[in-house]
């Protein structure tokens, strides 16, 4: 696999986008018109200048071929908490490529010591909770019926990915005190 991961110019990111098919979109919650012409030319002109935001192409064989983005938020109180998200086109699904361009994402996050990578996946997407969870990320939370597509709810996973603290110990106490907290009602 030759597969390149570089910051993807405004016009790659809209050919892009034009791209993906509305059921490589229907899990990519963050931007999921990215395939309208105009929602793709406004995506492709503001992304590549959001100081906020860092953003990842993958390339095969000169193709952009998936999307990822770190955002991360002005606030100090937030400085070292960034959120992930990444979108593979449909058919370079399934090869290994979403592999390749989260690492790279996350090793970007982690040499820029941010602490913590959040995101949020559908409950459906079995194929993006595997891969998470090999990397190493943490279901902190489920939302349910949080969002409504294609006429029915879907259930949205947050998990998170700790490069310093092992956060399973904190959780239980947590747990715990809320479990006691309850218990005295």
């Amino acid at each position: 696999m030759s597969l390149v991961i570089k910051k993807p110019s405004s016009s790659q990111i809209y050919s892009f986008f034009i791209s993906l098919s509305d059921t490589a979109l229907y899990n990519f919650s963050i931007y999921p018109r990215a395939n309208r012409k105009s929602v793709a030319l406004r995506l492709s002109k503001a992304l590549p200048k959001d100081k906020f935001q860092k953003i990842f192409g993958a390339f095969y064989m000169g193709k952009m071929v998936g999307y990822s983005f770190l955002k991360f938020s002005p606030k100090s109180t937030d400085k070292n908490i960034c959120q992930f998200g990444i979108v593979i086109g449909e058919s370079y699904q399934g090869k290994g490529y979403g592999d390749v361009l989260s690492k790279k994402t996350i090793d970007w996050a982690k040499n820029n010591k941010f602490k913590k990578i959040w995101l949020t996946v559908y409950s459906d997407n079995l194929g993006a909770i595997k891969l998470y969870k090999k990397i190493g990320f943490q279901t902190e939370g489920i939302f349910m019926y949080n969002w409504y597509s294609h006429g029915k709810f879907r259930h949205t996973i947050s998990m998170a990915l700790f490069f310093d603290k092992e956060p399973s110990l904190e959780r239980k106490r947590l747990w715990g005190n809320l479990s006691k907290m309850q218990d005295h009602r």
